[in-house]
């Protein structure tokens, strides 16, 4: 686990949101995994495209 988040329904909220590209900013990662969650967004665009 990277810990990221507190806790698994957080991370999952968030993975949600970002792989949906809907994006709210409520949550947001620390610096160092922002690109990480640029990735998700990005393979989110493509899969749901697709």
């Amino acid at each position: 686990m990277l810990n990221i988040f507190a806790d698994f329904e957080t991370a999952l909220y968030f993975s949600t949101i970002t792989f949906s590209t809907v994006g709210y900013g409520d949550i947001v990662p620390a610096h160092a995994r922002r690109i990480l969650t640029a990735l998700e967004g990005v393979n989110g665009s493509l899969l749901i495209g697709c």
